[in-house]
């Protein structure tokens, strides 16, 4: 496979709008998400103004469920993490050993090599989020 094989696959199949239309779809999920707690904090206030503290379970839930809101609103917007990359470069590996037992290309020379670029990758990512 060559570098002119995969910039005409991303050319046929449309990537970039592709990508730019899921990254706008994350950046909306996220908004509407903050949107949603931004609307449940108005309720909470409200309720806490009018002195409506008699349900205070009530009120409590409401609080909890910004705390989720705001939780799922940061993993979207953060994308993929560490520790899924990490997770996939695993299984992967796995796979991998599993496959060499019938695959005769998967020599342990190039399992040792692959092992070595996912280390690096590894290290490269945890120097990004630093």
């Amino acid at each position: 496979m060559t570098e002119a094989t995969v910039s005409r696959w991303a050319r046929e199949g449309n990537w970039d709008a592709r990508r730019r239309e899921q990254n706008s779809s994350s950046a909306a999920l996220v908004n509407s998400l903050m949107l949603a707690a931004k609307k449940i904090s108005e309720l909470i206030i409200t309720k806490l103004n009018k002195g409506e503290t008699d349900d205070i379970d009530g009120i409590t839930k409401l609080s909890d469920n910004i705390a989720k809101v705001m939780a799922s609103a940061k993993r979207i917007a953060k994308g993929i993490t560490k520790d899924e990359i990490i997770d996939v470069i695993i299984d992967l590996e796995q796979w991998m050993m599993q496959r060499a037992e019938t695959d005769g290309e998967l020599t342990p020379e190039l399992l040792t090599t692959i092992n070595g670029l996912h280390k690096k990758y590894i290290e490269y990512i945890s120097a990004q989020e630093a």
